[in-house]
């Protein structure tokens, strides 16, 4: 008996050994499949995570070179919008120098054409003035050299009237010398024939009376005809030295006269001359300060047109720096949103991703405690149909809890 029952009681443990290695052995294989599934899901989960990721870091490339894009056309057009701007300022600005130039350039060629005109016409005048002045001067000695001619002439008519007058007076003194001389002979003749046909006597008597008489008057008449030739000749010399001191008084009186007259032309001539010089003098000073007023005044004009368009480019140049301040802070403010929409993107997906892994994680712990639960109810239905022992199944118990612990951690 005992040994029969020693040999059923090691059978039965042997089936019971055969069962539990066989629900130990389908066990490990529930948990071999369970870690491998657990494997299989983590590696798809860090698959999936590492997808994300690079999906996330991607999106953030993308975002990062789109941005980075934008910003490098939005420099470019900025830069490029600033040199356009520069070069039409710096082109405006060349064409307002070459306008200012070039109209300089003309004002200053009229200035000196002008200035050469005045020069032209006022040595044109000048000639003018001097050959009018000679013509005049020429003229007035011409009248003057003829003036002295007619008085050359005058004074030689008046000579030769003189000479006449002397060669007059000679004549008629030399014909009342002759005339004396013949009325002496003829008294002589007469007296001779008085005295032949006289009585001798008588003429004797009378003849000394007579000779006595006539030789006193004959002396008389030589003696008065001495004095009046002399007085003739005296008178002669003296109107002779009064002419020549009345010609000569009035060659002085014309020579002064004309000298006179040469000096108050020739004063004139220079109170004209130092007239025009002076209305010449103050026309050019008029004409160069009327031109230095009309060239001020365009210079004045030019330089505050210049000034006015040099004010409007700077105040299209502040107005292209407010502009640039208002795109840079319209930049910055693009920036910023960008920034805080990349951000609120990044948040987004963070809160997106953790809230998938979330959902992940709770389903996978959802499976994992369905799987668990079923395995849990498979294994205790097979507790139940092998009625284990107290032991065994306290042993598959705390084994089955520590089973369930590792399922749940």
């Amino acid at each position: 008996m005992e040994r029969s029952s020693s040999k059923n009681s090691e059978g039965h443990l042997f089936d019971v050994s055969d069962e539990e290695r066989q629900f130990l052995e389908e066990k490990a294989e529930i948990v071999r499949r369970f870690l491998q599934d657990r494997e299989l899901v983590e590696c798809a989960h860090e698959d999936e995570k590492n997808e994300m990721r690079f999906a996330f870091e991607a999106e953030k490339e993308n975002m990062k070179k789109a941005f980075e894009c934008e910003k490098e056309e939005m420099r470019q057009a900025f830069l490029k919008e600033k040199d356009n701007i520069r070069l039409e300022f710096q082109e405006a600005k060349h064409v307002l120098k070459l306008s200012f130039d070039d109209e300089k350039s003309v004002l200053m060629n009229s200035w000196d054409r002008e200035k050469e005109n005045l020069l032209e016409n006022f040595e044109r005048e000048k000639k003018e003035l001097r050959k009018s002045f000679e013509k005049n001067l020429k003229e007035k000695e011409e009248g003057f050299r003829a003036e002295k001619i007619e008085m050359d002439a005058t004074i030689r008519k008046e000579l030769e009237r003189i000479e006449d007058v002397e060669k007059e007076l000679k004549r008629t003194l030399c014909q009342g010398l002759g005339d004396l001389e013949n009325i002496y002979l003829e008294e002589n003749a007469l007296l001779e024939t008085v005295y032949n046909h006289e009585q001798p006597e008588v003429d004797m008597h009378f003849k000394s009376l007579l000779d006595a008489e006539l030789s006193v008057d004959r002396e008389d008449l030589l003696k008065s005809l001495t004095q009046e030739k002399n007085r003739m000749q005296s008178h002669y010399a003296n109107k002779h030295k009064q002419v020549e001191h009345q010609f000569a008084s009035e060659i002085i009186d014309m020579e002064k006269r004309f000298k006179q007259q040469k000096n108050d032309l020739m004063n004139i001539f220079r109170r004209e001359k130092s007239d025009m010089e002076e209305h010449f003098r103050k026309e050019k000073e008029d004409i160069r300060r009327k031109f230095d007023v009309d060239f001020r005044r365009i210079l004045q004009q030019e330089k505050l047109k210049f000034e006015s368009e040099i004010q409007g480019y700077e105040h299209d140049i502040s107005v292209l720096k407010y502009q640039k301040e208002q795109l840079e802070k319209c930049y910055e403010l693009e920036i910023q949103t960008l920034r805080l929409k990349f951000e609120r993107d990044k948040l987004e997906m963070e809160n997106k991703y953790t809230n998938e892994k979330k959902d992940l994680r709770r389903v996978l712990k959802g499976q994992y405690q369905r799987k668990l639960s079923d395995d849990k109810v498979r294994l205790e239905w097979l507790l139940e149909q092998f009625h284990l022992g107290r032991g065994a199944s306290s042993e598959n118990l705390q084994t089955s809890q520590s089973f369930s612990s590792v399922y749940s951690d």
